[in-house]
């Protein structure tokens, strides 16, 4: 090696963006372009990144950007409504210009359709995280996405995390019979090996009103388009397809995954009210070669809807292994919680330790060639068949296929969200359908592997001589083990 290019790969190695990272402050009301921004006495109107900004400053890797959180920025004339830059966190929930505590989110308004992109675009860093935390993001009912991750304009995305935190996105306008597909947050790859999409999180979002699917991990059809490790924690979704010919097909899905999605995880999220499944694992648009969901766990999740596509739904070819595991699914009687039909492709998929009320499993009507397909540790009450065409599982035990109750607390409760803090005590916001202490699922339950042994309610499996049957895992000293801390939350 030369001695030029020994320095060049010193100082590559070397360079910490984070010791030259600056802080800026953005005050729709109150800013200047024209200013330094780098005070909250003295702070920018717009931010870089939206076309409305004139100054010349310029974001780098490592900065911070607080926006006032009583401002609303309306964003218009560019392919998106705001461009970040790659490596920096935008803050819209902790700085108030007027020093108050009025403000809860800043706000960023459509002003246009933006097509193909996003009201919010992403870019990536190879080492920094690009964070966008704290912002309501209104729509406006123009046809755009409202959080762009790789789908308007593919590039690779395969650096540090892209994060999505506290975030409410609403009112997505679409229109399918003029060929617009616009969703809540889309996470995407339209470019083979070049445009992987990797290390996402979604968390604690709002995502509601909108025209087409909420929340799309949804990769195109080309064998080598896939995208990996993406996480969606604690967000509440619903009402979806709005677009009156997307509804007429039964679609406005709350989760889509489609096609190649790899080592990803959909968890604690509260998902109802949607015109469709509110989990629709299919395999690629055409039915073609590429793969269906590639180790995929959807864990932990209250899931209801009353769509005949079923609560959870597997679709369409594309070989699929899903763990489907400590979920709560209620109240459907058309198609039922656990819905196999038209699903082809070979079949990976444990379903342990969920609790279905008021419903059914169907798995039948598929043509899936069936690999593993494991059935354990379930409640499924519902006054008719349970479980029906079930001769696709291949190994079930421990599981409760009742008419009645089966010892639940209170089935008028059926939880709406969480509450506490994840890692330590979150669990559903009511205990309607956990278990009093007479039921037959407590210690009624196998036990298995490591990675099944969390709970709904976040006590580790088994709290007596067995694993319980179910979404819960039952503790005589109360809701918890542990005392709960004193700020508990709701999950918005």
């Amino acid at each position: 090696m030369t001695a030029s290019k020994t320095l060049l790969a010193f100082i590559l190695l070397t360079y910490d963006p984070a010791a030259n990272a600056a802080v800026y402050y953005i005050d729709q009301t109150g800013g200047n372009d024209g200013n330094s921004g780098t005070s909250p006495s003295s702070p920018w109107k717009h931010s870089p990144g939206m076309a409305a900004y004139t100054g010349s400053g310029q974001l780098k890797a490592g900065d911070t950007v607080y926006f006032d959180r009583d401002d609303n920025w309306t964003v218009a004339g560019s392919p998106q409504g705001l461009f970040l830059a790659g490596g920096v966190s935008y803050i819209g929930d902790q700085w108030e210009a007027d020093s108050g505590t009025t403000g809860y989110r800043a706000k960023i308004t459509a002003g246009q359709d933006f097509n193909d992109n996003g009201v919010i675009r992403f870019t990536d860093h190879p080492t920094n995280q690009t964070l966008f935390k704290g912002f309501e993001v209104d729509v406006n009912n123009m046809s755009a996405n409202g959080i762009d991750i790789n789908h308007g304009f593919w590039r690779l995305m395969n650096g540090a995390t892209k994060k999505v935190e506290n975030v409410e996105v609403h009112h997505v306008f679409t229109e399918q019979s003029k060929g617009e597909y616009k969703y809540g947050i889309a996470m995407s790859n339209f470019g083979g090996s070049g445009g992987i999409l990797e290390n996402v999180e979604i968390i604690n979002c709002s995502v509601h009103d909108i025209g087409r699917d909420a929340i799309v991990l949804y990769p195109n059809d080309d064998p080598n388009s896939r995208i990996g490790n993406i996480t969606v924690r604690g967000c509440n979704v619903y009402n979806t397809g709005l677009d009156r010919d997307y509804a007429a097909g039964n679609g406005g899905h709350g989760f889509v995954i489609k096609g190649w999605v790899y080592n990803s995880t959909i968890e604690n999220n509260y998902v109802h009210n949607v015109n469709s499944s509110a989990i629709f694992v299919s395999g690629p648009e055409n039915n073609g070669k590429q793969r269906g969901a590639d180790n995929v766990t959807v864990k932990n999740n209250i899931l209801t809807t009353p769509s005949n596509n079923g609560i959870v739904r597997l679709y369409k070819n594309g070989a699929k292994q899903l763990k489907f595991h400590g979920n709560i699914l209620y109240d459907n009687n058309t198609s039922g919680a656990f819905n196999l039909s038209g699903n082809a492709g070979t079949l990976d998929l444990l379903v342990y330790n969920n609790t279905f009320v008021n419903t059914f499993i169907e798995l039948g009507r598929h043509s899936s060639t069936v690999n593993t397909f494991e059935f354990r540790n379930n409640i499924v009450q519902y006054t008719g068949n349970p479980l029906r065409n079930a001769s696709a599982i291949q190994s079930r035990s421990n599981n409760l296929l009742v008419s009645a109750d089966p010892g639940f607390k209170d089935t008028s409760k059926k939880p709406t969200g969480f509450i506490g803090d994840y890692g330590t005590d979150l669990r559903p916001n009511t205990d309607g359908l956990s278990l009093n202490a007479g039921s037959s699922a407590i210690d009624g339950g196998t036990a298995l592997a490591g990675a099944f042994a969390d709970s709904i309610n976040s006590i580790p499996r088994p709290q007596g001589t067995a694993w319980d049957i179910g979404a819960y895992e039952y503790s005589s000293a109360g809701a918890m083990p542990m005392a709960p801390p004193p700020n508990l939350r709701i999950i918005p």
